[in-house]
């Protein structure tokens, strides 16, 4: 399988490339450092997997992603993040991603999170199932009590009047 990493910090990127490089079934087919040049990566060189920082410059990662998808919608999108939270995690499911790791993962982690996604996983689920607030849609969640029109409903047939 192929794969093209973009990310801005180039320095610690060269290790985890020279790690996947020494792997027989992954080769690296490109890096880039930038939105706009991942595009043309992409459409150069179709890989199977896109690794995405999202700390990437204009345009940033997760803007580039939906770009991405468009231009090679068979790719697996692996979005790197600084912190995992809920705003990276609900901003890699927009953008299309198949997966969100940080950019601290361990490069055996990461070659496994890859060959997952190249296979067909898709394991931003399994983490939206750990994380309520990403998986609920806004108008489910109930606003909190004291604030005015927030708690149990008012007046006939509620026991309230």
């Amino acid at each position: 399988m192929s794969a093209i990493a973009t990310t801005f910090y180039q320095a610690p990127w060269r290790a985890i490339e020279y790690r996947l490089e020494a792997e027989p079934d992954l080769e690296v087919v490109g890096t880039t450092v930038d939105g706009p040049s991942a595009l043309d990566a992409v459409v150069e060189n179709a890989p199977d997997i896109v690794l995405v920082d999202a700390a990437l410059p204009v345009p940033a990662g997760f803007e580039t992603i939906p770009r991405i998808k468009r231009e090679l919608p068979s790719a697996g999108i692996i979005v790197l993040v600084a912190i995992e939270d809920e705003d990276g995690l609900f901003a890699a499911i927009k953008s299309g991603a198949a997966a969100l790791v940080q950019t601290s993962v361990s490069p055996d982690e990461l070659i496994a999170t890859i060959r997952r996604v190249s296979s067909g996983a898709h394991l931003i689920n399994d983490m939206v199932a750990t994380k309520p607030a990403v998986a609920a849609p806004p108008s489910a969640v109930r606003p909190a009590l004291g604030r005015p029109g927030a708690g149990p409903p008012r007046g006939k047939g509620h026991g309230y009047g």
